[in-house]
């Protein structure tokens, strides 16, 4: 048996992993041969692999999931602020001071807020489930 493993210059890496860092790795028949983009390593070639660029990956992993965390907080700040201006529209009907522009100008800003965030929000419902 051979251990092979596809590092991240082979692939597709938006993330921006060291090149040298294992994406995939895979225990093979010595016959096997070896794909495009896979190379053959030791395990303790592997395991250097890993441990060099332990923190660097962690960092880089940390950074995106802050983002993101980040993004949707920001899109849930946009929608908060939306929802703030309906609940003004809605009292100022009860109180019969609204206009028809006050309720388009609302009703368009709130449709545009909810158009951006529809990924955000079905995420939110699906992990609720």
């Amino acid at each position: 048996m051979k251990l092979i493993i596809r590092p991240y210059s082979a692939l597709p890496n938006p993330l921006g992993f060291p090149g040298d860092y294992p994406a995939e790795r895979r225990m093979v028949d010595d016959a096997f041969e070896v794909p495009a983009g896979w190379i053959v390593v030791t395990e303790e070639e592997y395991r250097r692999r890993l441990e060099t660029h332990y923190q660097t990956v962690a960092d880089i992993t940390a950074a995106d999931e802050m983002a993101k965390s980040n993004e949707t907080r920001s899109k849930l700040a946009v929608l908060d602020n939306h929802f703030d201006a309906i609940a003004a529209l809605v009292a100022k009907k009860d109180a019969g001071t609204d206009t028809n522009a006050d309720a388009l100008a609302v009703a368009w800003r709130s449709a545009r807020a909810l158009l951006g965030i529809r990924r955000v929000l079905i995420e939110l419902a699906r992990n609720n489930q």
